[in-house]
């Protein structure tokens, strides 16, 4: 067999390079596209850079905004007492919470 003008015999033509499956190391899975990407601190840069970009910040902006504007309620899972209490429970924590308020929460969970 020839290929680019030197010769390969049939073995090596047809020998097996590189693995199936996805590479798994500590329970994770370890594909990534960008080498960049790989490490979070670099990540964090990456994806703030991208996060400046008109294009993404406008895609980012058409899912964050709706969610700003949404109002948030609570409702309880079902009609027993701990139910209620539950639901209880998350609205005041919701509600009561120091130093900034639900919305700014989620505004900087956002971000």
């Amino acid at each position: 067999m020839t290929t680019n003008g030197a010769t390969v015999g049939a073995a090596e033509a047809t020998r097996k390079f590189g693995t199936r499956g996805l590479s798994v190391w500590g329970g994770r899975v370890n594909e990534e596209y960008l080498n960049a990407l790989m490490s979070w601190p670099t990540a964090a840069r990456v994806y703030k850079e991208m996060q400046d970009d008109s294009v993404i910040g406008a895609g980012l902006d058409a899912v964050k905004l709706p969610l700003l504007a949404a109002e948030f309620d609570v409702v309880p899972g079902g009609d027993t007492p701990g139910d209620e209490e539950a639901a209880t429970f998350l609205w005041d924590n919701m509600n009561q919470m120091r130093g900034q308020t639900w919305r700014s929460h989620v505004q900087d969970m956002l971000e």
